[in-house]
């Protein structure tokens, strides 16, 4: 369970984020990383940080995304994918000894060299003596443990992963049996919010979704468009489970924390039995 701590700048510039500042003290979050507790701070380039057990949690990387749409016949543009680079900077802001992948981390598990080469890429900057890589298999990663063993590549495969008081998981399976006090960290969803103002512009962002039990992480994937949330609607059943009451948003190198969802249906009035005329 997060044991939330009242947000201080003191608390909010304990993580070791590249970017440092802001209020912490109402909504608007600190610049770069928020520390939501003691034991759990989300960054803005969408990775929570646990630093009791010097994780760092990105979800739905879907490593080879544009080669497997252009073998479907969608001819996406073949730009540089810029994913394990972006997780090595993470890196190289928080001393990890476990980096976790929340599932989803290729679109599809093909035995082919355009996949394999930014898997040997992601293990060989992440891997190292002092530091292991586990993935969490999602419903894009079928035929992923067999492609990893082929290739001989140093890293774990698992339905999920836990340590005392944290479990982590995809998100597209139900949960296993729990015991009381477990926070659960999923991905699946690609949670985004649409910010405006009100008028005539507005904006998707990547959004954390949280409540006491459970952190929804957004895709780490550029090119995962996200999933407007707006309190229900999810699609699989651990999203489904919990009742999500807070957002942080991941509004350019800013992070904002709102509450969720951002406009709470009321339900109407009862109708009152009256005598037709």
């Amino acid at each position: 369970m997060i044991r939330r701590s009242a947000p201080t700048p003191a608390a909010a510039a304990a993580p070791p984020a590249p970017v440092r500042g802001g209020d912490t003290t109402g909504t608007r979050a600190a610049i770069g990383a928020l520390a939501i507790s003691p034991e759990l701070t989300v960054d803005v380039r969408r990775a929570v940080w646990l630093p009791e057990s010097q994780s760092l949690v990105i979800a739905d990387t879907h490593l080879g995304y544009a080669w497997t749409q252009r073998q479907r016949g969608q001819l996406l543009p073949l730009a540089p994918d810029d994913t394990v680079a972006r997780l090595e900077a993470l890196l190289a802001d928080y001393p990890a000894r476990t980096v976790i992948l929340l599932g989803d981390v290729v679109h599809a598990a093909t035995p082919t060299e355009t996949l394999a080469a930014p898997l040997r890429d992601l293990c060989g900057r992440v891997v190292t003596a002092d530091r292991k890589l586990v993935l969490v298999l999602g419903n894009h990663d079928h035929g992923l443990p067999e492609c990893l063993r082929a290739w001989r590549l140093p890293v774990t495969t698992v339905l999920e992963h836990t340590f005392p008081g944290w479990l982590f998981v995809h998100g597209d399976r139900p949960l296993p049996a729990m015991a009381e006090g477990v926070t659960v960290l999923s991905g699946h969803e690609h949670p985004s919010l649409r910010l405006g103002d009100g008028v005539a512009t507005s904006a998707k962002v990547p959004a954390f979704l949280l409540n006491r039990k459970a952190v929804l992480l957004p895709a780490f994937s550029n090119w995962a468009a996200g999933t407007v949330s707006h309190g229900g609607g999810f699609l699989g059943p651990v999203a489904q489970q919990f009742d999500y009451t807070e957002a942080v948003a991941c509004f350019g190198n800013r992070l904002l924390r709102l509450p969720f969802p951002l406009v709470r249906r009321t339900p109407a009035p009862p109708v009152e039995n009256r005598p037709s005329k």
